[in-house]
């Protein structure tokens, strides 16, 4: 009979755990119900990075959302949501035409942002839009962004109308 030390130089080592992979889909009206609290946390936690760059509520958010102003994008890795993106359709002001499929938020816990940029792609195609475009305060997102054909299109300048801080 063998001892514990022989058994222990023929064993196999573990085989590493296969990763869930991540699924970008359109999400229903039902899904945002059954996932709003996570998707609030997410829009809270984008809120506060952003501070005086952003006027809008989650509620907003919701209200465009159900109105179908606004369309939501879920990345699941298997049942659990970790990410999600808000998008809008999007016309040339002069050419009165659509033209690009407007990245409004995006938020991710957990992967998923190569899988949902390859959806924003393929849902931008389909509808016959020629970019995707989106806005940031975050200085340092394109860096991140520009290996998956991102750029810097334009500058938006911005001057305050009123000093919200003199009350």
């Amino acid at each position: 009979m063998k001892s514990q030390a022989q058994l222990k130089l023929f064993s196999f080592p573990e085989a590493p755990a296969i990763p869930v992979p991540v699924l970008v889909r359109p999400a229903q009206l039902v899904d945002l119900h059954a996932f709003w609290p996570f998707i609030r946390v997410g829009l809270n936690k984008i809120r506060a990075r952003l501070e005086k760059h952003s006027y809008w509520e989650p509620e907003h958010v919701y209200a465009a959302l159900v109105a179908g102003r606004a369309q939501l994008l879920l990345a699941l890795r298997g049942e659990a949501v970790v990410g999600f993106t808000v998008v809008t359709v999007q016309s040339d002001p002069f050419l009165q035409v659509p033209l690009s499929l407007f990245v409004w938020i995006a938020y991710s816990e957990g992967g998923g942002v190569v899988e949902m940029d390859d959806a924003l792609e393929a849902l931008a195609r389909t509808q016959g839009l020629r970019f995707l475009e989106a806005l940031t305060a975050r200085t340092g997102l394109l860096r991140r962004i520009a290996r998956h054909g991102w750029y810097r299109a334009m500058t938006i300048l911005r001057k305050d109308l009123y000093d919200e801080r003199k009350g």
